[in-house]
């Protein structure tokens, strides 16, 4: 049976950790992201090693660049 990468993150993924998921999964690095978005990218780095989380405002800023939305099951 082959592996196959998954094109969404876990279902039982917060918020934040679907975030995170799709950054890293993204196909961009870091660095072009969040000057992209328009965070500092300093703040994108912090956020993926969990070492700090993103004001509402860099969220929707990064949702919106990821093209990502929120759906309800």
């Amino acid at each position: 049976m082959s592996k196959t990468k998954s094109k969404n993150p876990p279902r039982s993924a917060t918020m934040t950790e679907a975030l995170r998921w799709h950054l890293r999964h993204c196909g961009t690095i870091p660095l072009d992201v969040a000057g992209a978005a328009g965070i500092h990218h300093t703040t994108i780095y912090r956020f993926l090693n969990g070492t700090r989380g993103l004001s509402q405002d860099g969220q929707d800023r990064l949702a919106r660049h990821l093209r990502l939305r929120l759906v309800r099951e």
